[in-house]
């Protein structure tokens, strides 16, 4: 892929997982989501703050402390992100989260036992922060930010037992498929439920026009990494995040989970 398709994709997993409002420095953009969720609460440092470096990240503090979230920056390694990553480093940020974007082809799947929504329930969502193990304290916001996805959009349940053990999200943005919060009850982990919910997210945004499959995430994540590489998903880029607190808040302000796997 070239440095514009990178670029194209990486702002288009911004329109997938939306926030609450965003701010401008620049061609830069700042989110802001509730504190729940990295990708949907940090700077989206593409293109010429209209400032020199240290003005507009001391800009983006201001801003982000204001709303009493932690400074987040996220740097997708695409073009010169080392000069904006030295800045940061050099003011105290650390590197908060890493994590892989991948592409993919959609595969003639499907699972008729899952289960597809068009919005979240309460049964849903109740489900998802088990598996998922998000939103600690941040539970309103994250179920906003669901009902906030653009359509089309499906919300994948897979039942054993009578309960849900397995959901995951998809929406279609410009002909791709983005897979999000793909989770699994932890015990039962390990049966293969989480590729039941990503065949039939697959095969839903296929009979629906998409034409290709993206993804995020973390680079550690080996269960889930096996997963997409046995769907045909390769990485075509990473990223990390670099946070600072507010000295003045800091024990106020919680941690943000990055935008990995949702």
């Amino acid at each position: 892929m070239t440095l514009d398709q990178l670029i194209a994709l990486d702002r288009q997993s911004t329109v997938a997982l939306p926030c609450f409002r965003e701010e401008r420095v620049g061609d830069w953009i700042l989110r802001f989501g509730g504190g729940m969720y990295g990708r949907a609460n940090s700077v989206q440092p593409f293109g010429d703050p209209g400032m020199p470096l240290p003005d507009a990240v001391e800009l983006c503090e201001t801003s982000y402390f204001a709303a009493g979230l932690p400074s987040l920056f996220r740097l997708p390694h695409i073009g010169d992100w080392e000069t904006l990553d030295q800045e940061l480093l050099s003011r105290g940020y650390e590197i908060n989260d890493d994590a892989l974007v991948q592409v993919g082809p959609l595969g003639d799947y499907g699972a008729d036992e899952v289960d597809l929504l068009e919005a979240p329930t309460a049964e849903w969502f109740a489900a998802f922060l088990i598996g998922s193990g998000r939103a600690i304290g941040r539970e309103a916001a994250a179920e906003r930010l669901l009902h906030l996805m653009p359509a089309p959009r499906r919300f994948a349940t897979l039942r054993t037992e009578g309960r849900i053990v397995s959901l995951g999200i998809g929406t279609i943005c410009e002909g791709t498929l983005w897979l999000f919060g793909i989770a699994t009850v932890p015990e039962f982990r390990g049966r293969g439920y989480g590729r039941e919910v990503c065949h039939a997210l697959v095969g839903w945004a296929k009979a629906e026009g998409a034409d290709r499959g993206a993804l995020q995430v973390g680079s550690k994540n080996e269960p889930a990494l096996r997963l997409y590489r046995n769907m045909g998903f390769t990485t075509v880029y990473d990223y990390h995040y670099r946070r600072r607190v507010s000295p003045r808040t800091a024990g106020l302000q919680t941690g943000l989970t990055n935008g990995a796997a949702v």
